[in-house]
């Protein structure tokens, strides 16, 4: 992936900010994030921006076509985690995950799907979870979550195939060194990696191999999909 203008959500830490890295080297990265503070560093951008807000998304989106004309690439990476028993979760932390796992990509998808029509072409990669097939205790919300941005990619790749737009959904492992994959492990480092039939977490190296693959012209045909990692 080179020359490419590629969106990222939520890049100020864990995935998101490893593939900011990543892809910086060779493209330019436009990042979301609710600390932004709308400089450049490094080939990077980091926009505010807080997915959670129509208005701001789209305010965002435009002012990214205005100076950069388009978007090739969206990565949906952003993601809130509460894991606890449904009946202690509290409403605001429902709400949160709600407001930033699904309708935040949802928001994001709609403005960046409107600039790729204009240009018939894009793709759109976002990174759903393995809690929408291990079900553990604790995760109903956030499963709920992320099976919905399952079903959301596969109807919008219906509607953008015709297009050339792709859209595609990894679901990742626990990755360590995340904030996510802390709150999992609590005092048992071992139980999340006994529950992964390969035994062990995602790696970088493999996420960005699929994101190559998914983000490449040539593969226009390869649209739908949730692509799991870990052999969930």
């Amino acid at each position: 992936m080179d020359n490419l203008n590629i969106l990222i959500t939520g890049i100020t830490q864990g995935l998101g900010a490893l593939l900011a890295q990543h892809y910086s080297k060779t493209n330019l990265v436009i990042g979301f994030s609710r600390s932004g503070d709308d400089r450049y560093e490094d080939n990077i951008l980091n926009l505010q921006c807080d997915i959670s807000d129509p208005d701001q998304v789209k305010s965002a989106v435009t002012k990214i076509i205005q100076k950069h004309k388009r978007i090739d690439v969206l990565i949906n990476n952003s993601g809130i985690l509460h894991t606890s028993p449904f009946v202690l979760t509290s409403n605001q932390k429902i709400k949160s995950m709600i407001s930033v796992n699904l309708e935040g990509l949802i928001y994001t998808s709609k403005e960046v799907f409107r600039h790729m029509l204009k240009n018939r072409y894009g793709r759109i990669i976002n990174i759903t979870s393995m809690a929408t097939n291990l079900l553990l205790d604790g995760d109903s919300v956030y499963a709920a979550t992320k099976a919905g941005v399952q079903a959301f990619g596969k109807v919008l790749n219906r509607e953008g195939h015709q297009f050339g737009i792709t859209v595609n959904n990894i679901g990742i492992t626990a990755m360590e060194g995340t904030g996510m994959l802390g709150q999992i492990l609590k005092k048992n480092p071992k139980s999340i990696k006994k529950l992964i039939p390969h035994g062990n977490y995602a790696e970088l190296s493999s996420i960005i191999s699929m994101i190559d693959f998914l983000a490449s012209r040539g593969n226009s045909d390869v649209g739908g999909q949730t692509f799991f990692f870990g052999g969930i």
